[in-house]
């Protein structure tokens, strides 16, 4: 009997063990040093064009949704770019300008975004310094964090999505709609 509790207890032990170094081992995913109600950082980024963009260009004029997307032709990312594409003209009725970022060049870029048919522009951030200001920047795994920051013609942020709920573009919409952006 005695040797029947050593053993269980033991096993009891050997599983609290195995439990915590799993906990440890999951990567803590970023948060963003962007808040919401705060002025969101401007930036000048090249397009799939190599046309550069400024975040400033569009204050007093449109609100921004900036999806920052994890890696270009990845089976995710694409789907997330389709939806916004799909979704793009209910976007502009709320006066809201498509942006995406990603770590990836201009060339990889042009190329992601002729195969997907998207025409919002698709920033480079290759050095990853915009992204590092917004504080999605995952240094355990090295890559972004999937966001989605909707940014008011003042260039306050409105709304961040973050994970799943960045992927669907029918969220960025829901959140123009409950801001009431309009033109």
């Amino acid at each position: 009997m005695r040797v029947f509790r050593i053993s269980v207890a033991l096993v009891a032990f050997i599983a609290l063990v195995s439990l915590a170094q799993a906990q440890q081992a999951q990567p803590t995913l970023p948060v963003p040093s962007v808040k919401v109600g705060e002025m969101a950082p401007d930036f000048t980024l090249k397009d799939q064009n190599r046309k550069d963009v400024s975040l400033r260009d569009f204050r007093g004029k449109q609100n921004v949704a900036l999806a920052f997307y994890v890696f270009a032709f990845s089976p995710g990312c694409s789907q997330e770019a389709k939806t916004f594409q799909q979704n793009l003209q209910k976007l502009e009725a709320s006066n809201t300008k498509v942006l995406g970022v990603t770590m990836d060049g201009f060339f990889a870029n042009k190329a992601w975004t002729d195969q997907l048919g998207t025409d919002f522009p698709m920033l480079s951030d290759l050095g990853g310094d915009t992204i590092r200001r917004y504080g999605i920047w995952n240094p355990q795994t090295k890559v972004v964090r999937r966001a989605t920051f909707l940014i008011d013609k003042t260039g306050k942020v409105l709304e961040i999505q973050l994970d799943k709920e960045a992927l669907d573009s029918i969220n960025a919409i829901d959140a123009c709609e409950r801001h009431k952006l309009k033109r």
